[in-house]
């Protein structure tokens, strides 16, 4: 009998998750990572994206990938940035990374904003605003335009962005 494979055990909860510096990158990464050596071979495209929902999920930073893996199989599922899988990412919280001449990867912040909206505190003053109706509530109605300033914006301190005219 072949035991089950972690994710499909439920949510991975690890009680701790550490991360560390990456190098000098300013970048933390959780101390775990998730290995995508038999990703498109023993592990299909819908497979793969569970495991990598369930270890974002579970607090992990680090997909640790490379083009010999499967001959690049596992780069070409993880680095998949058809605009559905885009935009599932960006719905968890999860970021596309690209360096020119290298692989795309995938970013999750650490902290990273959730509202629970029974959360929410409203102030008073919040309250009062919201009773007077003189605003519009709005997504996904500007994205080319949000993605165009987001790309062109100057970042001090920083050279460039992900955005590409692509």
């Amino acid at each position: 009998m072949r035991a089950a494979p972690v994710w499909a055990l439920g949510p991975l909860r690890l009680p701790i998750v550490e991360y560390r510096q990456l190098g000098g990158s300013g970048l933390r990464v959780s101390r775990i990572g998730l290995g995508t050596m038999t990703w498109g071979v023993e592990t299909d495209p819908d497979e793969a994206a569970s495991q990598l929902v369930a270890f974002i999920d579970a607090g992990g930073t680090l997909v640790d990938t490379a083009d010999v893996y499967t001959e690049g199989e596992s780069e070409r599922i993880l680095g998949d940035l058809l605009p559905d899988r885009l935009l599932q990412a960006y719905r968890q919280g999860i970021f596309p990374w690209y360096n020119e001449g290298n692989p795309i990867l995938w970013w999750s912040p650490d902290p990273r904003m959730v509202l629970f909206p029974r959360e929410l505190h409203v102030s008073r003053s919040l309250a009062k605003r919201l009773h007077r109706h003189d605003y519009e509530i709005r997504y996904d109605t500007a994205f080319r335009e949000v993605m165009l300033a987001c790309g062109t914006t100057p970042r001090p301190g920083q050279d460039g962005t992900w955005i590409t005219p692509e």
